[in-house]
């Protein structure tokens, strides 16, 4: 607790007080202030832990509790009170990696999926096993995944060199997820799916193998694949 305060103090003292840029100018003070975002989220995901809950649930929705079977029921305060944790946590995750794109400094933003993935994998393996628990996400969940598919391919998206296949994947896979759970199909097509381009084979087998099985679930037709050809066979002749 002690040291997510101190984060905390830290980062509230940046956007009230310092201003940085343009790159490289107050790069080190940058760099601090990225890692504190990111020693702040950790913090705080210990802290949930502690108290039992989930990270990415909302934990004020009433429908959630025939999800709980373990442990004592929590108290209307209670709930607020790990809700706002959790989208305190989201929002320190999101500024490290807004800053760390802002300042280039690509092994920072890739450490800060890293940690997204790491705090909610928790929630992922579950919704493997009970699918209907993501309709009790944190819309700032829900929005955290589909903002980081920037990172994925895009003008913001990682180099080659610091981009990790299966963690893409991964997240890809949570944002498709989430956002059929929501209602969103439009995930499943082809303009929003452009991740499948960067891809190695691997990591892109497991994603249209399971892009097939939730447009089949859903009677949707399936992405145009021709839009979703590697980046490395563009200008070869479709098959």
């Amino acid at each position: 607790d002690f040291a997510a305060r101190v984060c905390r103090r830290a980062l509230e003292a940046s956007v009230g007080e310092l201003e940085f840029g343009p790159p490289p100018t107050e790069l080190d003070g940058a760099l601090l202030l990225i890692e504190a975002a990111y020693t702040k989220a950790q913090c705080l995901a210990s802290e949930l832990e502690a108290l039992g809950v989930i990270c990415g649930l909302d934990d004020e929705q009433e429908d959630l509790e025939e999800h709980d079977d373990e442990g004592e029921k929590m108290t209307a305060a209670e709930k607020s009170a790990s809700s706002a944790k959790k989208r305190e946590l989201i929002a320190a995750l999101i500024f490290g990696m807004d800053k760390a794109l802002h300042f280039k400094q690509w092994w920072l933003l890739a450490n800060g999926l890293a940690h997204w993935w790491n705090i909610h994998i928790e929630l992922v393996e579950l919704s493997h096993e009970q699918p209907k628990i993501l309709a009790h996400v944190l819309s700032q969940y829900r929005e955290g995944l589909a903002d980081l598919q920037k990172y994925m391919v895009g003008e913001h998206a990682l180099p080659l060199t610091d981009f990790d296949q299966a963690l893409a994947a991964n997240l890809t896979l949570a944002h498709i997820d989430v956002s059929v759970a929501s209602g969103a199909l439009a995930v499943l097509e082809a303009e929003q799916l452009m991740v499948l381009r960067r891809l190695d084979a691997d990591a892109r087998k497991k994603v249209l193998a399971h892009v097939t099985g939730v447009c089949k679930a859903k009677d949707k037709p399936m992405p145009d694949l021709a839009k979703l050809r590697p980046e490395r066979l563009q200008g070869t002749p479709a098959a």
